[in-house]
């Protein structure tokens, strides 16, 4: 959502009008859920022709444990707890294969210990963290003379400074399952500009 707010003046004489008309807010709000994560299984996913089956070393989706489905996928608390827990040692976003909640993809009959089916757990099955962000602006309109006037503008980028997480690592076959490492909007970034319009 964008906004722009042009507040009202006291249309006053002398110095006291050219301080109190001329101003502006506007900004930039985004607020959305975040986007769907697919868990995968790396050692998961076999192709069976007529001369047998083999892995063929694509990605495959995770695989639930008995007695377990979504519901169990995500873990609980704020966004920063669960950051936190995946950088020492927890769980992090979501539970993986530690807490349970996933096992090996099942290995397919006479195929050797190289051939596996697809898992169970179906794609987009999370959504990743949401954002909560808002630009703004105020700006300050002085009229020098009738076809000339100067603006100055502070900008601030992520105003109030949320943090913003990058979604979390997806693969249960990698040393760092539902870690979140980075972050996909900047810090504060406040910045002026002044401008002579004619």
């Amino acid at each position: 959502m964008n906004y722009l707010w042009n507040l009202p003046s006291l249309k006053r004489p002398g110095l006291t009008g050219k301080v109190t008309e001329g101003w502006a807010w506007s900004g930039v709000i985004t607020i959305q859920n975040g986007y769907p994560i697919t868990i995968t299984d790396l050692g998961g996913s076999v192709f069976c022709g007529g001369s047998g089956c083999s892995g063929n070393g694509v990605i495959s989706t995770a695989n639930f444990c008995p007695g377990m489905w979504i519901p169990d996928v995500a873990t609980h608390g704020s966004i920063q707890q669960r950051v936190t827990s995946g950088l020492t040692g927890g769980p992090g976003y979501f539970n993986a294969k530690a807490q349970g909640v996933f096992c090996a993809v099942p290995t397919v009959p006479g195929a050797g210990n190289a051939g596996t089916m697809f898992g169970n757990a179906p794609g987009g099955i999370l959504l990743g963290p949401g954002q909560n962000n808002w630009d703004m602006s105020i700006a300050k309109t002085t009229r020098i003379r009738e076809s000339q006037s100067v603006q100055f503008r502070a900008e601030f980028f992520n105003a109030f400074n949320h943090p913003q997480f990058s979604l979390p690592n997806p693969s249960l076959s990698s040393g760092t399952p539902g870690q979140i490492t980075g972050t996909s909007v900047s810090p504060r970034i406040i910045q002026f500009a002044l401008k002579y319009l004619f």
